[in-house]
């Protein structure tokens, strides 16, 4: 049990974003349906800018990552509507 209580202790985000899944599949089963994808669009973009900071540090530093594509994937996600795709790319992103 020490194990699950380190990794979540490590990897905050990845735990953020599997309790907002959770929530989102609860909401969508019941009359807040239409709630669903603003909880997942908001959490989705606001992890983006999270990720877009760091990026913008890294980039300054003289080094860089995937993070730009993940970035351009969570915004295109939840510009056409697809917001679990979009939370799917954030949890792969905040996975490592």
């Amino acid at each position: 049990m020490g194990g699950v209580f380190s990794f979540l202790k490590r990897y905050p985000f990845v735990l953020a974003t599997v309790l907002v899944a959770v929530f989102a599949g609860i909401l969508a089963v019941g009359p807040a349906a239409e709630v669903v994808p603003w909880v997942l669009g908001t959490f989705a973009l606001l992890m983006a800018g999270r990720s877009f900071v760091g990026m913008v540090r890294e980039l300054r530093s003289g080094s860089f990552g995937v993070d730009l594509l993940a970035i351009t994937a969570i915004s295109a996600a939840v510009a056409v509507g697809e917001y679990w795709a979009a939370l799917v790319i954030v949890l792969m992103l905040t996975g490592g």
